[in-house]
């Protein structure tokens, strides 16, 4: 019984040692904080900058369309495609044809 007793006692420390340091790997890899999250939020920046890419280049392209339309560098055309686009408007002597098919 003293045999096991000293055995015990003599491996106590090597068995916790063993336990805190699987502790500390386990959180190192799981933990709030941990490998997994910093991949997790690695990803989520990567999807976050090509939304900004995207975004980006949609508000160049509105940004060229509102400088034509500005008073120093006024575009009738764009104008009045503008207004007949977005403002349903037609002139009394316009008949206007439907294409479906058009993209």
């Amino acid at each position: 019984m003293e045999k096991i007793l000293k055995g015990i006692k003599k491996n106590l420390v090597h068995i916790i040692s063993i336990c805190i340091v699987s502790y500390f790997i386990f959180h190192l890899i799981n933990g709030n904080r941990g490998l997994a999250e910093l991949w997790s939020l690695q990803d989520q920046v990567e999807q976050a900058k090509v939304i900004f890419i995207h975004t980006q280049s949609q508000k160049q392209k509105l940004e060229e369309k509102v400088k034509h339309l500005r008073r120093e560098s006024l575009n009738i055309d764009l104008l009045d495609e503008q207004v007949r686009k977005n403002l349903d408007y037609l002139a009394p002597d316009e008949i206007v044809i439907i294409d479906n098919n058009f993209q």
